[in-house]
């Protein structure tokens, strides 16, 4: 079996191996950016030697057996059929496609990083850069910084490792997995990085190179080792989870361990007080607490744990510190085709943002609520029809329309919720010196952009177009 070989480390004799590092490290951000691209400069058939004085952590070397196209039938099945080993090869060289067409995605992508470091960069032309790359990838804003991010990591910081990516003898998952790991790691620490795994025979099975990938992360962390509050309290954040097709969604609070269950712990002592006395309550005949649907008063028993948490999360008052929160700009909208509506059909409701949801729930949510709200659509189209306004600012009737017609940020690949500090925006400009001759306040001249966009607009960054949401 193959193992990784602690060879090959850094050529400062006389000095701990860790020390070793260390000392390279601090010799690798002494430098500047230039001077590290310098190490790097290579064409598509040439890479740079190692800096002097910079050797590999630790060298993981061919095993006995190596993986390799003409013998990977024969690893699992000692005589494999002539069609069989065929199969097998052909997903072989998918394979070495995909890491080939991974390089060739970074190396067009890396040079929309140009310039992102400095600390004078005009936010603006990176934004506009984030657009047309979401746009061509036609994928979110964000993920489009993320890719160029992993381009630039790729390219500038592991070029070594990208240059065995595109001869298809990097397999793209584990070229991703490396990208992930290093992800907090300085451009110094990715030299080093990129010389030890640059070293590395990869015809090895991928337990092999996890193993090595975790042993070569552990040792350049310890450069800087953080105390296990310290990382956990990053990770602090609430998540939305919008839902499936039946209609479930979740919300996720994650953090320090400690700080988690002493959460849970108080949702589960209120939960059982709650649930205890509901029992108690239906022996003796008196107002059953915590009972929104009525469901304890009509079954007879106590609420589940579980359910009792969820009515206890959904009536909680946010301690704000005194600051007050504004009213919500719109209320929660659920379309429902009226035929779905009366029964006559079960075509899915969507939510606001969106999410669809089933039929049933739809039905059951409009028979609890007080008010409805129609909402007038082509019925060729399915697009929702335009009310007039002759004023500059839009009625509340319009910014409903708007809202209802494109549930995020009109900027192509931009997904902040429209619903949340978004501008209506007027397309063509409204003069206010003389309104006859600038675009009016009508719903076809109006859209939702969020608060960056719409001043990227405002500056002339950004055209006078409706983009199709």
């Amino acid at each position: 079996m193959e193992q990784p070989e602690s060879q090959g480390r850094l050529d400062l004799p006389g000095e701990p191996a860790i020390e070793s590092t260390f000392t390279i490290l601090d010799d690798l951000e002494k430098m500047t950016g230039r001077q590290r691209e310098d190490m790097h400069v290579h064409t598509p058939r040439f890479v740079a030697a190692p800096p002097e004085g910079v050797k590999p952590l630790f060298i993981v070397k061919e095993s006995k057996k190596p993986l390799c196209r003409d013998v990977v039938a024969r690893r699992v099945k000692a005589r494999p059929g002539a069609e069989l080993t065929a199969q097998v090869r052909a997903l072989w060289d998918e394979g070495v496609d995909e890491s080939y067409e991974l390089s060739r995605r970074f190396v067009a992508l890396a040079p929309f990083w140009a310039g992102r470091e400095d600390m004078d960069a005009d936010p603006y032309e990176v934004e506009q850069q984030d657009l047309m790359v979401a746009v061509a990838m036609r994928c979110t804003r964000g993920q489009a910084a993320k890719a160029i991010t992993d381009a630039h990591r790729a390219v500038d910081l592991l070029p070594r490792c990208t240059q065995a990516l595109e001869a298809g003898e990097f397999p793209a998952e584990w070229f991703r997995a490396l990208l992930r790991r290093t992800a907090d790691f300085t451009p110094a620490e990715m030299v080093l990085v990129d010389v030890t795994v640059a070293s590395w025979c990869l015809a090895i099975m991928p337990r092999v190179f996890t193993k090595c990938l975790d042993l070569l992360v552990t040792k350049i962390q310890q450069r800087h080792p953080k105390e296990p509050e310290e990382v956990s309290a990053t990770r602090r954040r609430m998540v939305l989870d919008p839902g499936t097709l039946d209609g479930v969604a979740s919300l996720r609070i994650i953090g320090p361990a400690p700080e988690i269950k002493a959460l849970a712990g108080k949702f589960d002592l209120a939960a059982r007080a709650v649930q205890n006395a509901q029992r108690h309550a239906l022996m003796e005949g008196t107002e059953i607490p915590l009972d929104p649907d009525r469901r304890v008063e009509n079954e007879g028993m106590p609420l589940s744990l579980n359910l009792i948490r969820y009515h206890l999360a959904h009536a909680a008052q946010l301690d704000t510190g005194g600051i007050t929160v504004p009213e919500a700009r719109f209320r929660l909208n659920v379309l429902v085709p009226f035929l779905t509506l009366v029964g006559g059909d079960d075509a899915p409701g969507v939510l606001e943002d969106g999410t669809p949801i089933p039929a049933q729930m739809a039905r059951e949510i409009a028979g609890k609520s007080e008010e409805w709200f129609r909402v007038l659509t082509d019925p060729s189209s399915g697009e929702f029809l335009p009310r007039p306004a002759d004023k500059y600012r839009p009625t509340g009737a319009m910014l409903e329309h708007l809202r209802l017609r494109g549930q995020s940020c009109g900027v192509p690949g931009c997904e902040r919720a429209a619903s949340v500090a978004s501008e209506a925006d007027h397309i063509v400009e409204y003069n206010h010196a003389d309104p006859v001759c600038g675009g009016r306040t009508a719903v076809e001249n109006l859209h939702f952009l969020c608060w960056f966009h719409h001043a990227m607009k405002t500056a002339g960054r950004l055209g006078r177009v409706r983009w199709s949401v």
